[in-house]
């Protein structure tokens, strides 16, 4: 389960990076989400009715809902479907493989995050699915259409909305020899007045799991970062948009990866200029290269690269890579809007 946990530190460390606050104020991207929450009804059947149609070879369930029951202040999660639709494609005989295809439409995710911490209670241990059937059951094309999904933790709402999730080719329940078989995946989405894309490949059925990823978010104004600017960095941005990369691989309890940014048309307050030592201290290092090119490039764009490298007891931050692009944007002008395609699951 060690690599589980470095794939959810990773997806937190990317949304803490480029997307912690933007969801704060996007409540009204969720509203069924938010009507989940307030719900206390917690009597519904899991499945409130299905069907099989035999000449189509299709099955449907309607009106899917979970509710985790929890004492005190436990962490719960809450989960509604409106439909599913399953439909049976062939069974290839030669390698032994049953096909079909899964559609599931408006799913609502809510999880409400604990507030207690029990230092003294032992790491629960997962348990993850290892069946060995006799004949893989692989889904051609697993969509999901509509999903909103709402965290939860102290009275703050971090809510997620995504047009699409299409997974290709997973292998579920694998016989031994497959294990290893990975699925495609990609994501759109929107976030404020950009848009997230991202795709990659993961294998989620294995107790090890390897995922490759690469995201990409565009086309979003910065100053609606301004909350989480000013807690973090004491920075106040006036008005810019500005575009993330992010590539990362993780397998075999190891991570690495990188995010690439591009701001244009970015005014700082003259305020935060004024004060903040950052900004003396790249002065000084750069011999006075720095403050120029966060005032002034010739096409109006910062560039800068991160990396990040660890493992499951904990993760690197490369800041000096970051320094040696702003120092390189200035010379060389900004970095190439794509993505590296350096970080593959083969290279950990």
């Amino acid at each position: 389960m060690k690599t589980k946990n470095l794939v959810l530190t990773a997806f937190a460390l990317i949304l803490y990076m480029n997307t912690s606050s933007l969801f704060a104020k996007e409540s009204s991207k969720v509203p069924q989400a938010l009507a989940l929450k307030e719900s206390s009804n917690d009597k519904k059947d899991l499945i409130g009715s299905w069907e099989i149609d035999i000449p189509r070879s299709l099955i449907k369930l309607e009106e899917i809902f979970y509710k985790q029951k929890v004492e005190n202040k436990d962490s719960k999660s809450t989960l509604s479907i409106d439909r599913v639709t399953a439909d049976y494609l062939f069974f290839k005989n030669v390698k032994d493989e049953l096909h079909y295809s899964i559609k599931v439409e408006n799913l609502v995710y809510v999880y409400e995050m604990s507030s207690k911490v029990n230092k003294n209670k032992k790491e629960s241990k997962n348990i993850w699915m290892e069946l060995n059937l006799p004949v893989d059951n692989v889904i051609d094309e697993l969509l999901f259409t509509n999903i909103e999904a709402l965290v939860v933790q102290d009275k703050k709402h971090i809510p997620i909305n995504l047009e699409e999730v299409m997974i290709k080719k997973l292998t579920v329940f694998p016989k031994k020899d497959s294990k290893l078989k990975n699925a495609k995946f990609n994501i759109k989405g929107n976030v404020f007045d950009g848009s997230i894309k991202a795709n990659g490949v993961a294998n989620p059925f294995v107790s090890s799991i390897p995922i490759n990823l690469n995201l990409k978010l565009e086309d979003l104004s910065i100053d609606k970062l301004n909350p989480w600017l000013k807690k973090a960095a004491s920075l106040k941005v006036e008005k810019g948009g500005v575009d993330v990369f992010v590539e990362f691989a993780t397998v075999n309890g190891k991570i690495k990866g990188y995010v690439k940014f591009f701001t244009e048309d970015l005014e700082l307050m003259n305020e935060w200029k004024d004060e903040t030592n950052f900004f003396k201290n790249l002065k000084m290092s750069a011999f006075n290269f720095g403050l120029n090119l966060m005032e002034r490039t010739d096409e109006d764009i910062i560039s800068g690269k991160i990396k990040f490298e660890g493992n499951e007891d904990s993760i690197d931050i490369d800041f000096s890579e970051l320094f040696e692009t702003l120092v390189e944007h200035f010379f060389d002008g900004p970095l190439k809007r794509k993505y590296d395609k350096s970080i593959k699951l083969k290279s950990l």
